[in-house]
């Protein structure tokens, strides 16, 4: 416990009350209120919306879209987990990235990695701009837990992104969200492609609202792997 903690005594964000502060994970989100964020059981392809096997992308839609398929922890509507990935971004509390990071690895339980060696975590990289003014991207501290946690390699060095734009949920139509995205990520000159090459490739990122923005990342990627899948807290 830190001088501030004890000043100000952190509370849960969402029902108010006072929270354990021998411990970030439930610092700033009480085990009550995390117990109410339900997991999806369903899962559905990015495009289509059709049900199918752990969120794969429908053979209908393969040419639509290079992401494999995409996974979704948690429905974005729920009140909670709305507040705490809005205080999570916008409030800076990186503590947040504790229990969002354990929805995902609470969702990705079931699915099928088999040879763990062979996948690699990637974080949907964020604009310089924004970076600086956060002080941290959500994706990449997402990221960096679930590699801890799941026992499987993550990488920040392999793309980067090239155009600061308007964030996606700001923006309404999903074709004015495809252009906001267009060709606004490449490989990093210095990435070491080795460490990807011939893997397969998991992104992460906090919220997806179309899948435009993961769909961009997946196809930088694909020349040089054998699937891209996403996994965000929430849609």
């Amino acid at each position: 416990m830190n001088f501030f903690d004890i000043l100000f005594p952190p509370h849960c964000i969402s029902c108010q009350k006072l929270t354990d502060n021998s411990t970030d994970f439930y610092k700033y989100l009480c085990p009550g209120c995390l117990k109410k964020i339900k997991l999806n059981h369903d899962n559905f392809c990015p495009v289509c919306h059709n049900l199918t096997r752990f969120g794969a992308t429908c053979m209908n839609c393969k040419k639509k879209t290079p992401l494999t398929g995409l996974i979704v922890a948690a429905n974005y509507d729920n009140p909670i987990l709305k507040e705490a990935i809005h205080y999570f971004k916008y409030r800076y509390l990186k503590e947040l990235s504790l229990p969002l990071s354990w929805l995902l690895m609470e969702k990705l339980k079931d699915f099928p990695f088999r040879d763990k060696n062979e996948w690699v975590l990637l974080p949907v990289p964020l604009a310089k701009k924004r970076l600086k003014n956060r002080g941290f991207n959500q994706a990449e501290l997402l990221t960096e837990n679930l590699s801890k946690w799941l026992g499987i390699s993550q990488s920040s060095a392999i793309i980067e992104r090239t155009k600061f734009r308007l964030p996606q949920m700001e923006i309404k139509s999903y074709q004015q969200r495809k252009r906001n995205v267009k060709n606004s990520f490449r490989i990093k000159k210095e990435a070491h492609l080795e460490k990807i090459k011939g893997h397969k490739i998991m992104l992460v990122d906090d919220v997806a609202t179309t899948g435009a923005t993961l769909s961009e990342c997946a196809k930088i990627l694909k020349p040089y792997v054998k699937e891209v899948w996403g996994c965000v807290v929430a849609k």
